[in-house]
């Protein structure tokens, strides 16, 4: 698949911009602070319906302007999609897909695109919460349903939070409980069915990436830590029985907390390198050689999943990589993936000929193209 076209429209600091990318490979190039991470961004909401870089959506609107919009043009095997992306200052979305509009938790077969960015260092080394988006926000995208379990399961952990700390205070009755009980459960058990079923697609990919990216000199291994005591074979019913019995297990425990203890909004995942735990005893190197073979795989599980690659967007990362692990990723995608790099720097030895794509210059919302 690839973007063959895109519009800008009132888009943080794009009044109005059109953008025909290269079918390869796109340098985009310039100073700080004059919108090249902002075209990712544009492209990755064309694809996810959603930013990488803010929980405010509405900053993405152009000062002084009620709407932001966004058309793209997608090219994939299974045809053309044309998306029309619109936001208004209440954070209201309006989308629509070859002209019908996408409904609210509405999951259909779509472009995608992956992002790389500096700050994806932090699913190595930082807080669970980002292994889980990791999990939810880019994995997860395989699976068309994955989502619509996801909301629904946070909006019942949302709900069951909310009547925990009611009884809490003894504002509310115990037995009250069991209708969030059972939406918990059952969301919560898909989800982590869901979860477990894609990282067995994912990880074997993801190990022998590590291995080719190390010179087979280190073995990774990668841990689902749940907080119900699953093994990984588990089917949906075994693990909606065990997640009902310990759920009665810690009920006096949620009451006392006000919150509730178990499901996958408590699971992480856990890397290791030859048995060591990678967040402690990972050097920055080791931790910056597993993001690039998790976002090299998810590209591979992809192609392997729905026949084509996804576009990619790498946002100023090369300089995070050294040189055998910038050629290797650009070897990997040179003329199967639809590529935009992000950089301040134009040419440099390795990283673009400029023979193979395109190279577009920003200054100031203003993008100038290359031919």
């Amino acid at each position: 698949m690839h973007l063959k076209k895109i519009e800008l429209i009132n888009f943080r600091n794009y009044n109005k911009e059109t953008f025909t990318p290269d079918k390869n490979f796109n340098l985009i190039t310039g100073d700080n602070a004059q919108g090249k991470t902002n075209l990712l961004e544009a492209i990755y909401i064309g694809t996810a319906n959603n930013t990488f870089r803010t929980s405010k959506f509405t900053e993405i609107i152009n000062w002084n302007n009620e709407k932001s919009r966004i058309n793209c043009t997608f090219n994939t095997a299974g045809g053309t999609f044309a998306v029309f992306f619109e936001l208004n200052l209440h954070g209201k979305k309006y989308i629509k897909i070859n002209g019908k509009k996408l409904n609210s938790g509405e999951n259909l077969p779509y472009p995608t695109a992956i992002i790389f960015t500096p700050d994806d260092l932090e699913i190595i080394k930082g807080a669970p919460a980002r292994r889980r988006k990791y999990i939810d926000f880019e994995l997860g995208l395989l699976d068309y349903s994955y989502h619509y379990y996801y909301r629904q399961y946070q909006k019942a952990l949302f709900e069951r939070n909310n009547l925990l700390k009611q009884i809490r205070v003894k504002k509310a009755d115990g037995n009250l409980l069991e209708i969030w009980n059972h939406q918990l459960i059952d969301t919560g058990s898909r989800l982590i069915y869901k979860r477990l079923q894609l990282l067995k697609k994912l990880v074997p990919l993801l190990r022998e990436l590590y291995s080719h990216l190390t010179g087979g000199r280190e073995k990774l291994e990668v841990r689902y830590l749940s907080s119900v005591r699953i093994t990984l074979n588990m089917e949906y019913q075994q693990i909606t029985s065990l997640f009902k019995q310990e759920i009665s297990e810690v009920r006096d425990k949620e009451f006392y907390r006000g919150q509730s203890l178990k499901g996958p909004h408590r699971d992480e995942i856990v890397f290791y390198i030859d048995n060591n735990d990678a967040r402690q005893y990972g050097s920055r190197g080791q931790q910056r050689t597993i993001v690039l073979a998790l976002k090299i795989a998810l590209l591979e599980l992809w192609k392997n999943e729905t026949g084509e690659y996804p576009i990619l967007l790498l946002d100023d990362v090369l300089q995070e990589l050294d040189k055998n692990r910038r050629e290797y990723l650009l070897q990997k995608v040179n003329g199967q993936v639809q590529t935009f790099l992000t950089t301040s720097t134009e040419r440099k030895s390795g990283w673009f000929d400029p023979g193979s794509g395109k190279i577009i210059k920003v200054h100031e919302g203003k993008l100038n193209q290359g031919e």
